[in-house]
């Protein structure tokens, strides 16, 4: 039975929101798919997003979710395939989370993937002064199956 793993970015300041998206997909693979969940939204580019976009969806009235599909995300020398990120708005808030079934990561254990991904999230969390970040089985927000919370290992690890 596969399991998503997700991690995700809570409380992001608006002011931070781009460069926190930004080094995330820094190393991020093609984008397979792209949607929206206000349907006035548009793209300036079918499956392609740019600063212009992320500026409009930041200026949202109501709450929304972008989604972004990526044939891969690479994290030092892990190779995620099929990352979905979403970037997720609500009243003045923004969370980016991201999931993966961790049964296409062939060949390397959970623990390994997310250890890996702890040092990654924590540098740009700490960077950009995110107020939390954890990550953990989907869904992550049960701190009983998290492999870390913040700076601190979690339970899975």
């Amino acid at each position: 039975m596969s399991e998503l793993l997700e991690v995700l970015f809570e409380n992001i300041s608006i002011s931070k929101v781009y460069s926190v998206l930004s080094s995330t997909i820094s190393n991020a693979g093609e984008i397979i798919n792209i949607h929206c969940t206000d349907v006035s939204f548009r793209f300036a580019q079918n499956n392609m997003i740019s600063e212009a976009d992320i500026d409009t969806f930041l200026k949202l009235s109501e709450g929304a979710v972008m989604q972004i599909k990526f044939d891969f995300l690479k994290i030092d020398d892990l190779i995620i395939p099929s990352v979905l990120l979403q970037l997720h708005k609500y009243e003045d808030k923004f969370d980016i989370d991201f999931n993966f079934d961790e049964q296409e990561m062939k060949g390397v254990n959970a623990s390994a993937i997310m250890k890996k991904i702890h040092w990654f999230v924590s540098k740009i969390g700490e960077l950009y002064g995110v107020e939390h970040w954890y990550g953990g089985m989907e869904p992550a927000s049960d701190e009983a199956t998290r492999y870390f919370t913040d700076n601190s290992l979690g339970p899975l690890l």
